[in-house]
């Protein structure tokens, strides 16, 4: 998570941990940038009001880099842009409607099944959620993306409607 208020940090940490979810946190932009280069984050929870970098650019960024899945905090008066975030939270909010997010898009950004697969001189990398094509162009694919082509090369052949073909949380359809 990053927000500059230490205070608001430390109040969303202990929410978070009592509901036994890993937290790591960063008081600035610059500092959440370098962390999410040393390590990976099921998720970031970032405060778009931040006083060293635009939240929205690095929202964009963290999409564009990592593909990890952004709950946007975003200051009143209603709604505002959030730059390809997955959620976007209105300050301020209720710890359980932040802690309802966090479940939905880890649950969302689950590991795909790891494994490289083969087809028509494309290699789908399933561990690194890319797609290689055959001279060589890679295609990084979000996490629902990857969970779609998951589900086409584990079932060749099978007809999937829009309808009930599959849901995107890796779990089969009805």
């Amino acid at each position: 998570m990053v927000d500059a208020d230490a205070g608001f940090r430390s109040t969303l940490r202990a929410y978070l941990q009592q509901h036994r979810e890993a937290v790591d946190e960063a008081a600035d932009g610059c500092t959440l940038r370098r962390r999410m280069a040393d390590a990976s984050f099921e998720l970031v929870i970032l405060d778009t009001t931040l006083r060293d970098v635009d939240g929205l650019d690095l929202c964009r960024w963290i999409q564009g880099r990592f593909g990890v899945p952004v709950i946007a905090l975003v200051p009143p008066p209603g709604p505002g842009p959030t730059s390809g975030a997955e959620a976007r939270l209105q300050k301020p909010f209720e710890l359980g409607e932040l802690l309802g997010c966090v479940q939905r898009l880890a649950r969302r950004s689950a590991p795909v099944e790891a494994g490289t697969v083969v087809i028509a001189g494309w290699r789908f990398d399933r561990a690194m959620r890319q797609l290689v094509s055959p001279g060589k162009a890679v295609v990084v694919l979000s996490n629902t993306e990857a969970l779609l082509q998951s589900a086409l090369v584990d079932n060749p052949g099978r007809l999937s409607t829009r309808d009930g073909g599959y849901r995107f949380d890796g779990e089969p359809g009805g």
